[in-house]
């Protein structure tokens, strides 16, 4: 079946949107100074991932840490990440 121009028309405004939406949610968060993920906290820690997830999360509860989410690019997608920062 051949397409209609209407068919194109269609097609062409479907497209439009979805570069729309597109340059909207793959757009990537600044992080401010100061933030840090917990795969960073791990690094600087020097411990396992487990454990690093754990200090963060007793942190967390006893109201030491912030929390905020980030979008950040992960290979071809923008996902939110958590990121964390001590209270002043």
């Amino acid at each position: 079946m051949k397409p209609t121009k209407k068919m194109k028309t269609k097609l062409s405004e479907i497209e439009k949107a979805f570069k729309a939406l597109n340059s909207i949610t793959l757009t990537e968060d600044n992080v401010p100074e100061g933030w840090f993920t917990r795969k960073e906290f791990q690094d600087k820690a020097g411990c396992a991932e487990n454990t690093a997830a754990h200090k963060i999360g007793k942190l967390v509860k006893m109201n030491m840490l912030d929390v905020k989410m980030f979008r950040i690019k992960c290979g071809n997608n923008v996902r939110k990440i958590p990121h964390y920062k001590m209270k002043t």
